[in-house]
């Protein structure tokens, strides 16, 4: 598992949050469908929340107070 020294925060493109990930894009689209990764609406791009990449992962725990815990 990746583990960064210093947490990114914001948002993630899709190319970003797969490669780190470590997944396809078939699969990080349907953690998205599913809720279980956050995305936002960009322009025409989705973007996914770099916290809810995080929780995902185990790495930190979910808050209750939305993105920028990280």
């Amino acid at each position: 598992m990746k583990v960064d020294a210093q947490r990114k925060t914001g948002l993630a493109g899709k190319k970003e949050a797969e490669e780190y990930l470590r997944i396809s894009r078939p699969t990080l689209n349907r953690l998205i469908k599913n809720g279980d990764l956050e995305s936002r609406n960009v322009g025409t791009e989705t973007r996914v929340t770099w916290h809810s990449v995080y929780v995902y992962l185990g790495e930190i725990e979910s808050t209750n107070q939305g993105e920028g815990q990280c």
